[in-house]
C-alpha cells in the first residue's frame, strides 16, 4: 500500500490535511517523514508500518503513534486550529487502520486539543481563554515543584547548561522558530534536573495542550528577564526565590491570555 507524508507546511482552518506520496529510496526508508517528537515533547514514537516484529505491534502501539505523531502536528503549528482530521486520510497517513485512528482521535479530545462533533467529525481545537488560563495556573504549580526539586539536585555542570541555553535564547532575535525551540529546551532543562521522570512527563503532557507552547506571544526582552530571575535564584540554591520567579514567569502570561488570542510565533 503507496504511504503518505504529511506537507510540512502550516494546514490553513477548513483546508484538509495535506496528503503526498511518500519518496522511497530502494532500501524502503522515507526521505520524509511525520515530524519526530523532540526531547521536550514525546519519546521516540513506535512504528506502525512494516519490518521485524511488525505482526506484534498492538492496536494500543499504533494508537499511541498516531496520538503523539498528531500531537506533535497541532504543537509545532503545522495542523491549524479548525483543521478537519479525516479518519479516512489520517489511516493512510500512518499506514494503519480506522480503528486505532478513531481511539487516537478520542484520547486526543481528552487532552483538549481535538473536538468532535456530531455529523461534522473531528477537528483541532480552538483554545478558549478560560482553557488556557486553567493550563498555565496548573504550570505555574507543577514548574514551581520542579524548580525546587532542581535547586537540590542539579550539579554545577547542569547549571551551566541551563545558563548557556539562557543565554543562546537571549542572543537568537532573528530567527523566530530557533528562539521558540531554545526557550523550551530552556525549561525542560530545569525540568530534567528536577530528576523525577513522572514529573517530566507530566509537563510534556502539559505543554502539549498549548499551541506554539504556553510562552508564545511573550516579548523576547520579558521571556529573557525571566529567565534571568530564576537563573540568579537557581545559582543560590533558593528554593522560596526559585518558586517566586517561576511563579511570576508563568503567571504573567495569563494576562497575555485575558487580552486576547496568544500571538503565533513569539515565545
Amino acid at each position: 500500500m503507496q504511504k503518505f507524508a504529511l506537507d510540512e507546511r502550516p494546514v490553513k482552518a477548513g483546508a484538509k490535511l495535506a496528503l503526498r506520496p511518500d519518496s522511497r529510496s530502494r532500501n524502503g526508508r522515507a526521505s520524509k517523514s511525520v515530524p519526530t517528537p523532540d526531547p521536550a515533547r514525546a519519546s521516540e514514537m513506535p512504528s506502525a508500518g512494516g519490518g521485524p516484529g511488525a505482526a506484534e505491534v498492538t492496536l494500543s502501539s499504533k494508537s499511541e503513534l498516531v496520538v503523539r505523531a498528531v500531537r506533535e502536528m497541532i504543537v509545532a503549528g503545522q495542523l491549524l486550529p479548525g483543521t478537519p482530521l479525516r479518519q479516512q486520510e489520517l489511516a493512510r497517513l500512518f499506514g494503519v487502520s480506522a480503528t486505532p485512528v478513531r481511539e487516537a482521535i478520542r484520547r486526543l479530545e481528552a487532552e483538549g486539543l481535538v473536538r468532535s462533533l456530531v455529523h461534522r467529525g473531528a477537528t483541532v481545537a480552538r483554545p478558549d481563554a478560560m482553557h488556557l488560563e486553567e493550563s498555565l495556573r496548573i504550570l505555574a504549580v507543577l514548574e514551581a515543584l520542579a524548580g525546587r526539586l532542581a535547586v537540590e539536585r542539579m550539579s554545577d555542570a547542569d547549571l551551566r547548561e541551563v545558563e548557556d541555553l539562557h543565554e543562546q535564547v537571549r542572543l537568537c532575535r532573528d530567527d523566530e522558530r530557533r528562539r521558540k525551540e531554545l526557550n523550551r529546551i530552556f525549561h525542560f532543562r530545569v525540568y530534567e534536573c528536577a530528576g523525577s521522570p513522572m514529573l517530566l512527563s507530566i509537563m510534556r503532557l502539559l505543554w502539549s495542550s498549548f499551541p506554539g507552547g504556553p510562552h508564545v506571544g511573550r516579548p523576547l526582552d520579558e521571556s529573557v528577564r525571566g529567565h534571568a530571575r530564576l537563573l540568579d535564584a537557581l545559582r543560590q540554591r533558593d528554593p522560596v526565590e526559585v518558586t517566586r520567579a517561576i511563579d511570576e514567569h508563568v503567571s504573567g502570561m495569563i494576562d497575555y491570555v485575558q487580552a486576547g488570542p496568544p500571538a503565533v510565533g513569539g515565545i
